[in-house]
């Protein structure tokens, strides 16, 4: 019912970011990731200034297993918003959680996300 919702209200102010981001949300939470992407793109172009609907996003690519899209949109929402306690240490730990095992790493010794995040906010934070 919710995205019904949503449809409505963006048929008369479809340039509402945070109407696209909620319906984002809603297709998210049915497992419904491209339209969860397709919304939380149009919410960034309308609202490019906003962390959490790029933290949204990597979200959805997250659980499409878009692992290097997902970490782009990650640290975008560090850099627009370094101290936002959900972007930062929740991109992380998803992707921690992500990782392969020992054994998988092994086999393909190509897995550089983990690293590449950590490095990149090392960067921001000027360690």
């Amino acid at each position: 019912m919710a995205i019904e919702d949503f449809d409505e209200s963006l048929k008369f102010k479809p340039e509402s970011a945070s109407t696209h981001c909620w319906r984002g949300a809603a297709y998210y939470k049915q497992v419904r990731c491209d339209l969860a992407v397709a919304d939380f793109t149009e919410a960034i172009q309308l609202k490019p200034d906003s962390a959490s609907y790029y933290n949204r996003r990597g979200d959805a690519y997250h659980r499409q297993f878009l692992y290097d899209l997902a970490i782009e949109d990650y640290n975008k929402a560090i850099k627009l918003d370094p101290n936002n306690y959900f972007c930062a240490p929740c991109a992380i730990i998803k992707l921690a959680l992500a990782a392969p095992s020992a054994a998988e790493r092994k086999r393909n010794p190509q897995w550089p996300y983990r690293r590449r995040l950590a490095g990149e906010r090392a960067e921001q934070s000027g360690s």
